[in-house]
């Protein structure tokens, strides 16, 4: 799978090439603690620690192309990072190269509130590893809106794309779906994109998805992207101990519907042949999940190498089966096995 992959060659593995603050911790200390769709007119504290030296290669909100009298309206604020997700149908390798992160540029933008098609770009960048400036804005796109008006509220979705080209020239199609929510025949409430996810209540939200020029959504190669780490995420962990070893792993799993639940996995922390490691950056965790997360593998690339190990696959964890299941392996910065390790004992937490 080719898309994206010229990171590596970029980056490598390991050592002074992992970026180990490029981690996004938000704690938002909202104080507003209504369920309506009004414009609430909340407190927040906005504490993120999103590191700009990572994102100096993104455009300001002059890159923004849209209509000043447009009704409806969107703040973008300063810890607007999403994570490119999981995908049931890939392997840890296909993981491991197509991770990528999101960001939306800090600002106060229009949008269309009014049925039909509408020219807009979003100002957006994005980063396919650490360092690693992944593709960029390449034109002005478009948006269609359309209405849903149920018991006394309206909901207003654009959906639409804009062209993106990477670093060396393979064009990319950004796609975004945006949800705003307000009273019927009014303008719709401000819409705030801040790096989580919908609202729980209304469904008001951002997400985007970037795929290869001509492909879709749908295909294997396309990355969505959803919050990093969302406050309304269950924390689950496994700890795994084998010879040579132990490691947990932590994860942040969203609920399950029809399809499988979003996620995220946070943190690996453990041992191999007595040299502890504690990994928390979002490009060394690599993370697949079979449906419903039934199955779960996982790939953590050190910060440096621990003897001619630069990975640990744990794959084949089973949270519902009480014998061990986890199959472990080192293996070199592409995740290719190196050696089997005998696992020895397994358990399994849900909650914090």
């Amino acid at each position: 799978m080719a898309m994206l992959a010229w990171w590596l060659v970029l980056v490598g593995c390991g050592g002074d090439t992992v970026d180990s603050g490029d981690t996004q911790t938000e704690t938002d200390t909202d104080t507003d603690t209504d369920t309506d769709t009004d414009t609430d007119t909340d407190t927040d504290t906005d504490t993120d620690t999103v590191d700009d030296s990572d994102w100096l290669h993104c455009p300001d909100e002059t890159a923004f192309k849209g209509e000043d009298d447009w009704t409806g309206a969107l703040e973008v604020l300063h810890g607007a990072v999403y994570c490119g997700g999981f995908n049931e149908m890939r392997s840890l390798e296909d993981e491991q190269l197509l991770k990528a992160k999101l960001r939306a540029v800090e600002g106060s933008y229009t949008l269309p509130a009014s049925e039909g098609v509408h020219v807009l770009a979003l100002p957006v960048c994005t980063l396919v590893g650490p360092e690693a400036p992944g593709p960029e804005m390449n034109g002005t796109g478009s948006t269609s809106v359309t209405l849903n008006t149920w018991s006394g509220s309206t909901y207003t979705y654009l959906a639409g794309t804009q062209p993106m080209v990477d670093p060396i020239d393979a064009p990319f199609t950004l796609q975004h779906a945006l949800v705003l929510a307000g009273d019927k025949e009014a303008p719709p409430d401000l819409l705030t994109a801040d790096g989580q996810g919908p609202d729980v209540n209304t469904g008001a939200g951002v997400s985007f998805a970037l795929h290869p020029e001509g492909g879709s959504i749908y295909d294997d190669d396309a990355i969505a992207f959803w919050s990093c780490k969302d406050s309304t995420w269950t924390p689950e962990s496994h700890t795994v101990e084998f010879e040579g070893g132990e490691i947990t792993l932590e994860l942040l799993l969203g609920i399950n519907t029809v399809q499988t639940a979003p996620g995220s996995f946070a943190r690996a922390v453990g041992s191999l042949d007595g040299v502890p490691f504690d990994v928390e950056n979002y490009f060394q965790l690599i993370y697949r999940p079979d449906h419903h997360h039934f199955g779960r593998h996982f790939a953590v690339v050190f910060d440096a190498p621990i003897g001619d190990a630069c990975a640990l696959r744990v794959e084949s964890v089973d949270p519902l089966e009480g014998d061990p299941t986890a199959i472990v392996s080192t293996a070199d910065c592409e995740l290719g096995v190196l050696e089997a390790r005998e696992t020895t004992a397994e358990s399994y937490t849900l909650g914090g």
